[in-house]
């Protein structure tokens, strides 16, 4: 058995999932499987995936199609590792991610989720963000006192999945995922998940988190306000007895909340500013 399982749906991944494997495949941590659930893709992705010869890979397929979060869920219960990282098959890991996250959390059994910072790019792996998440926490955390920095913060401070190493035990007692909230689909799994667990933040940046007009990030971006203070109510209606914010906080929570959904919309329009400039050079290129 594995030290590691990197699980990971996808559902016509091209292009990005091949970036997405290789950066898997070339880490200096060998101890994983890559574990790939493609859920009958047809833009070639399943083709691809059939190439892949490395013996790390274990291709599968849900036996019948699947809903976004069904499909998480799917794949989520295929870790047989002590240890699962979620990875989004558009997103990248960074040399030598691994080996700093598993660092973190082998020999202290206390630690349930280890959390990097990521870097936000876009569909051409251009840099939007050097270094993102976190909001300055180091070191270790109750899950609850980093529940309550992250609904302060006005968002979510751990980031995407991938971003996250999280002790197998811990991430299966929580399922399944929920969409409810689509664009917020992993942070409402957080707020259950952290609850009774220990958190490590590292500073180093483990992954990166690509912005393009066809992730649910885009599409439902302009959502983020409504869902993030929905997930916070559904927290406290699931848990009356634990107050994690005071009215005055509250008002606080709202205000960035909002401020930081305004600043998600101009991330989205400036990846797709750049991109369309992008396609016109090489139409104007083309035509010369």
């Amino acid at each position: 058995m594995t030290s590691l399982s990197i699980v990971m749906p996808v559902k016509n991944g091209m292009p990005f999932i091949k970036q997405t494997i290789q950066s898997v495949l070339s880490q200096d941590f060998a101890d994983f499987e890559l574990v790939i659930s493609d859920d009958r893709s047809s833009d070639g992705t399943s083709d691809f995936l059939e190439g892949v010869t490395d013996p790390r890979v274990k291709l599968t397929c849900p036996p019948s199609p699947l809903k976004v979060d069904a499909h998480w869920t799917f794949v989520s219960n295929l870790s047989s590792s002590p240890y699962t990282k979620l990875l989004c098959a558009d997103d990248v890991l960074t040399p030598g991610s691994l080996k700093r996250q598993m660092a973190a959390l082998v020999g202290d059994p206390e630690i349930d989720v280890v959390i990097s910072s990521r870097r936000i790019i876009d569909q051409h792996g251009l840099v939007i963000i050097e270094k993102h998440g976190r909001a300055g926490l180091t070191g270790e955390l109750s899950g609850i006192d980093a529940l309550r920095k992250s609904f302060l913060s006005g968002t979510n401070i751990f980031g995407e999945p991938s971003g996250l190493i999280i002790k197998t035990s811990t991430l299966k007692r929580n399922l399944p995922w929920v969409s409810k909230f689509p664009y917020m689909l992993d942070f409402e799994l957080y707020t259950r998940l952290f609850i009774d667990s220990k958190v490590k933040f590292i500073e180093s940046v483990d992954s990166e988190f690509r912005v393009h007009g066809n992730s649910i990030s885009a599409r439902e971006s302009g959502d983020h306000f409504q869902q993030f203070i929905s997930i916070y109510r559904q927290f406290q209606i699931r848990n009356p007895d634990l107050v994690l914010l005071n009215s005055r906080e509250e008002r606080q929570m709202k205000a960035l909340t909002a401020a930081k959904t305004y600043l998600r919309s101009i991330i989205f329009k400036y990846a797709n500013v750049i991109t369309k400039f992008k396609k016109l050079s090489n139409f104007h290129k083309t035509e010369l």
